[in-house]
């Protein structure tokens, strides 16, 4: 176990050298939001307002999933903002939110939470027969990251906008946050953090770095740069995260690279393997996004959602602050949209705006107004120490439909992320009406999958299996419910509104069971299940392949508004 300075020591030391200047440098700086990332900031602000509580001093959570009725990294999201925007009684409340989380944050340095915070207030702290120990469910290590990456933009831009004792009190938490962090390694503990989890692995690397900078500790600041230099060998290795396509981190993976081109201390590498990291994520972003959809391709190496008119993905943030709410990917209205929380990130993406800009070319810009034409690409990326091999990546993108595909060979089910809700290795989405897109997305049952998209067809077969007595190897899809359109009409994944499709391979071809699926949803999203089975006693690879007759070719809607 790391050793740590001695906490009350600490936190006198610090209320002793505090001196607030007027305004530090970094708060001269000219960086000024546009007009959309303003517009972005003030809603997502406005929208957090209303989940304020006087009464405890915490945003009441929008995520029924945590342990309370309220939630302690995004009140720390919120506390960022409010010191960002200085309107009357912010600087005030935001204090109150630090004072409360520190209050929060767990400061016994012989348990694996250590420097974590709560999840909510009235969470106990974990403790066997308790309040068990499990990473994930009673404390999240990734939560260090979230809110350290989020309070290096308060103390270098905000410093002087606070009191001493609330400067004093966020030296404190910075300290037991990065020394937290670096109690994780992979692989030890269950821990899983590795280079291969981008989007924390990216956030640790700045806090360990300017916290190293900031409290003159020399190991956060080596610690930052190493981890550093590891994802930025492991993205070059295939030009891209390992954490490959995610509608959501993929928007948080631009966030931390924002954070690290301008906040990094002097003499710092982060700066320069970000911009090139950046730059190869956009045009990556510009292959994989369809305009017409507002939909990224799939596959997804972790989605919480189908079809980003429905869900909110952080992503979203990004196109909105860079091109408007009215081409940003997500529901129109934002009360109601799935995954609705996350939405509490995005005041802090247009706080990164004007970094990120600079480094975003005039045709990756307009790939999120105008769909760039018809074209097919294959990628790799790799997981270590998931993938036995890189995963191959091919989508084929047209006006109205895309089609994308992974091989994986993993030793459990759900790709890296061993998540068989989030993980979508096989993906067909194409155009029903504006503002909606049907989908099919393979629901993996298997640690191997080879699925290859090209133009008009997805194929896909279990390498793993190689008959019956390896077991039964069905295929299930999950298809999207038509809010609209008569769905009892439906009977088969064969015949949907836009998209037919013949099946083939060596599955039963009479064995398809379809049907609403009532009793489950996945990430808040209701589907209809096709599962098709293998013949008994089959012999050879399980195989499955969709080749498409007919698909939309130009936004005319295939049910209307009127049908209901």
């Amino acid at each position: 176990m790391l050793g740590f300075t001695v906490l009350s020591s600490l936190l006198v030391l610090l209320f002793s050298v505090v001196n607030v200047q007027a305004a530090p440098a970094a708060a001269s700086k000219k960086y000024v939001m546009s007009k959309n990332a303003q517009d972005l900031f003030d809603t997502s602000m406005s929208w957090q307002d209303g989940f304020w509580d006087e009464n405890i001093g915490y945003l009441v959570s929008a995520d029924n999933t945590l342990p309370g009725r309220y939630d302690s990294r995004q009140s720390a999201w919120y506390a960022v903002g409010l010191v960002a925007r200085n309107g009357n009684g912010d600087v005030a409340r935001a204090e109150r939110i630090i004072a409360n989380l520190y209050k929060g944050q767990y400061k016994d340095p012989s348990k694996q939470w250590y420097g974590d915070i709560q999840q909510c207030p009235d969470e106990p702290t974990p403790q066997e027969g308790v309040y068990e120990p499990n990473t994930y469910n009673s404390w999240d290590p990734n939560w260090r990251d979230f809110v350290g990456a989020a309070f290096v933009i308060m103390i270098e831009d905000y410093e002087y906008r606070l009191s001493k004792e609330t400067v004093a009190i966020i030296k404190e938490m910075m300290y037991l946050l990065a020394i937290g962090d670096q109690y994780r390694v992979g692989g030890v503990d269950d821990d899983n953090l590795y280079a291969a989890y981008s989007n924390p692995w990216m956030m640790r690397c700045i806090l360990q770095s300017y916290a190293g900078s900031y409290l003159n500790n020399t190991n956060m600041t080596q610690s930052g740069e190493k981890w550093g230099k590891e994802i930025y060998d492991l993205f070059k290795e295939y030009d891209t995260f390992s954490e490959f396509n995610s509608p959501t981190y993929t928007g948080v993976d631009m966030f931390a690279l924002g954070v690290w081109i301008r906040y990094a201390p002097a003499g710092s590498s982060l700066p320069s393997y970000a911009e090139e990291m950046f730059g190869s994520l956009m045009n990556l972003t510009k292959s994989l996004y369809n305009a017409n959809l507002k939909n990224f391709a799939g596959p997804f190496d972790r989605s919480y959602g189908f079809d980003m008119n429905q869900y909110f993905a952080i992503t979203a943030s990004t196109v909105w602050g860079l091109v408007g709410r009215d081409y940003a990917p997500m529901p129109g209205p934002i009360s109601g949209m799935f995954h609705i929380s996350d939405f509490g990130f995005s005041h802090l993406i247009a706080l990164g705006m004007p970094q990120i800009v600079p480094l975003i070319s005039e045709d990756v810009l307009q790939s999120f107004i105008t769909y760039p034409g018809e074209h097919s690409f294959t990628r790799q990326a790799y997981s270590p120490p998931f993938d036995t091999y890189p995963r191959n990546i091919s989508v084929w993108s047209s006006d109205y439909i895309h089609v994308g595909g992974e091989t994986i060979m993993e030793s459990k089910i759900g790709g890296p992320a061993t998540s068989s809700s989030a993980y979508n290795p096989a993906v067909i989405q194409w155009y029903v009406r504006e503002g909606r897109m049907g989908y099919i997305t393979l629901h993996p049952t298997q640690p191997w999958i080879h699925a290859v998209a090209g133009e008009g067809f997805l194929d896909i077969t279990y390498p793993n299996i190689t008959s019956a007595s390896d077991g039964a190897a069905p295929f299930t899809f999950l298809v999207s419910a038509f809010d609209v359109y008569p769905n009892d009409n439906l009977t088969t994944i064969a015949d949907l509104p836009g998209l037919k499709m013949e099946v083939s391979g060596n599955v039963n071809l009479t064995s398809e069971i379809f049907y609403f699926d009532i009793d489950s949803n996945i990430n808040d999203f209701w589907s209809f299940n096709s599962t098709w089975s293998m013949p008994e006693n089959f012999t050879g690879v399980p195989h499955i392949r969709f080749d498409i007759t007919e698909y939309p070719t130009s936004p005319v809607a295939n049910y209307s508004l009127s049908d209901l």
